[in-house]
């Protein structure tokens, strides 16, 4: 039981950390999607976050989308029975900004209208499309503070590369 609860605190350290580095991006004045975040962008920033998630070793999410009787929808992410949202506060219903949890009432409220499992053929064409065609993702990652050190080196020491190629300073 103790590992389970490790675990979410590791998935939700990581959410929290990249919602707030989606926060932090100036998109430069594109017309991206993510300009109003966290409203009315679940889809990519459910996206970028299996990316993410998948990047720091935490392995492969599932794309989660519901629908509601008025017609809304929301996608978050989830691996096996863990739920994790960056984007539910949106709808202005009390929601957390992060949520990581193996039982969400909210989510279960939401008709699952498609649950579409991930690969890493899949997180190779994302990772290509929010590098290049939506260039959103090395965008987020330079706000992104890394606080774990590689073993071997001192704080502030060196680079490392992440799985997406781009380098960034340890510190």
């Amino acid at each position: 039981m103790a590992s389970v609860k490790r675990d979410l605190e590791t998935i939700r350290t990581v959410a929290t950390r990249f919602r707030a580095a989606i926060e932090a991006t100036d998109f430069g004045g594109h017309d991206f999607n993510l300009t109003n975040f966290p409203k009315d962008c679940c889809h990519h920033a459910a996206a970028l976050l299996r990316l993410y998630l998948f990047d720091q070793g935490l392995g492969l999410f599932d794309k989660a989308e519901g629908r509601r009787p008025d017609g809304r929808e929301h996608v978050w992410v989830r691996q096996n029975d863990i739920v994790i949202d960056i984007t539910a506060d949106q709808f202005d219903e009390g929601q957390a900004k992060v949520i990581v949890t193996r039982h969400s009432p909210w989510h279960a409220a939401w008709q699952l209208a498609e649950s579409r499992p991930t690969d890493e053929a899949m997180l190779n064409r994302s990772r290509d499309f929010y590098a290049k065609q939506y260039p959103v993702y090395p965008l987020i990652l330079t706000n992104l503070q890394f606080r774990r050190k590689p073993p071997g080196r001192r704080r502030g020491q060196g680079r490392r590369k992440t799985r997406c190629g781009l380098k960034l300073v340890v510190s």
